[in-house]
């Protein structure tokens, strides 16, 4: 099962939204990888964390985001 995916979502009006999903597993087993590096410090862009990868969780996280207005703090506009 994938940890990590960009997901790309298209709008009625032929815009297209990027945000990249990580699972909680992955950024745990990252986490430690890099705490074994003894980093000082770690950065990401903005990324949202889901509980698994699966098409049904991603689709109701959208939904979701769009509910709440996340959805534009959350997503990349990129065409």
């Amino acid at each position: 099962m994938e940890k990590v995916t960009d997901v790309i979502v298209g709008m009625k009006d032929k815009s297209t939204y990027i945000s990249t999903f990580y699972t909680y597993d992955y950024l745990k087993e990252l986490i430690m990888r890099e705490q074994v590096k003894d980093r000082l410090y770690w950065c990401m862009n903005s990324f949202t964390l889901i509980a698994k990868m699966d098409q049904e969780t991603i689709k109701r996280t959208i939904d979701k985001m769009i509910e709440c207005g996340d959805f534009q703090v959350m997503f990349k506009k990129i065409k």
